[in-house]
């Protein structure tokens, strides 16, 4: 807890993050080559708790072979994001629950407590937030920041901040 408040859900990324490459029986380095990522890419998130965009934790996420959103968040799926999901689509996703709650941009960053370009950076692409900022913008918007960020179905109700709107085509 911190002040008498919840902690966010990603607060936990580092430790998920070496429980499973130890697992998978990576080094730090190995991890961080085999992600696509510079050779502490790995160390600074464990060692130093540096919060990463979603797109690197999607990353490590593919090579360790878990889920993203249980990796970010330590929400456990119901369903494997669709192939056209991810985090790529962040955008689109914060667009479209935006409109669909009839915030303007700067009503959200305020809602959130992040500036109002910063949302409309991410709404325009190809700006990747921080776990930070998605679990942020979720918790204003009332949606899961699994699904927010990587398009996830959350599998646990007790997670579920709401049920996500289905993408327009």
């Amino acid at each position: 807890m911190v002040r008498g408040r919840k902690n966010p859900l990603h607060v936990q990324l580092p430790k998920r993050l070496k429980d499973a490459r130890k697992e998978a029986g990576h080094t730090r380095m190995g991890l961080s080559l085999l992600a696509g990522l510079g050779n502490n890419a790995v160390s600074r998130i464990e060692d130093e708790g540096r919060m990463p965009t979603i797109d690197t934790v999607e990353q490590l996420a593919r090579a360790l072979g878990v889920a993203p959103s249980w990796l970010a968040f330590g929400i456990h799926a119901a369903q494997p994001p669709k192939p056209s999901a991810g985090c790529q689509q962040v955008g689109a996703r914060l667009r479209q629950v935006r409109g669909a709650r009839a915030y303007s941009v700067r009503a959200l960053g305020e809602l959130a407590g992040v500036s109002g370009a910063a949302v409309s950076a991410i709404e325009n692409e190809p700006h990747m937030p921080s776990l930070a900022t998605i679990e942020k913008l979720a918790k204003a918007l009332d949606v899961s920041p699994a699904w927010l960020a990587f398009g996830s179905e959350d599998g646990s109700k007790a997670q579920t901040i709401s049920t996500p709107l289905p993408l327009e085509r």
